[in-house]
């Protein structure tokens, strides 16, 4: 790509403390993570979208880890063209605080980020993140990461869309973070 960007998307988020969920996987095999609800169910994949009763210990282990799917992911032509929308939020930083100031994205795609210093990660997942840290951004290295954010109801004034846009040739001078009301 010769003056062009590369975006490269990944969904998976680490294990949250409520039932397995097809886009949650174990961070890496190391990674500790909440306890989970025995029985869980999971909804078949076939036309009769039936629940099936599985133990979320063996159903998250059976799969592959975040780790081993980062390494896998195709490699861009220049890091420093490189955008990736990832899910969850790197672990530890600004952007993935939970209720209690208490961190919950990512140690896989924080070490990722780390190692291969993108230009830009966009993330969501935790949507009070930065209610609670007081920003929408963080940087490590050279690379910005962003997220948003998400409140799904703003009281009286309806609902809420946190949005950031920016300009791809000047992403920290043009930075804006905007919230779109709609009521109903």
């Amino acid at each position: 790509m010769k003056n062009g960007y590369e975006l490269t998307g990944y969904p998976f988020v680490p294990p949250t403390p409520f039932r397995p969920k097809d886009y949650e996987k174990i961070d890496d095999l190391e990674a500790t993570w909440p306890p989970q609800k025995n029985p869980s169910y999971i909804r078949s994949s076939d036309q009769t979208d039936q629940l099936t009763s599985v133990d979320p210990y063996l159903y998250l282990r059976q799969r592959e880890t975040i780790r081993e799917d980062l390494n896998r992911l195709p490699k861009p032509t220049d890091q420093k063209k490189a955008i990736y929308i990832m899910h969850s939020p790197p672990f530890g930083t600004r952007l993935d605080f939970i209720q209690g100031r208490k961190s919950a994205g990512s140690r896989s795609i924080k070490a990722f980020i780390e190692e291969n210093q993108p230009l830009l990660t966009l993330h969501g997942h935790i949507h009070e993140s930065p209610e609670l840290s007081g920003t929408y951004f963080d940087r490590m290295g050279e690379t910005l990461s962003i997220n948003p954010g998400q409140f799904t109801s703003a009281g009286r004034n309806g609902l809420e869309l946190h949005a950031v846009t920016f300009e791809i040739e000047d992403i920290e001078g043009t930075l804006k973070h905007t919230r779109f009301h709609d009521r109903f």
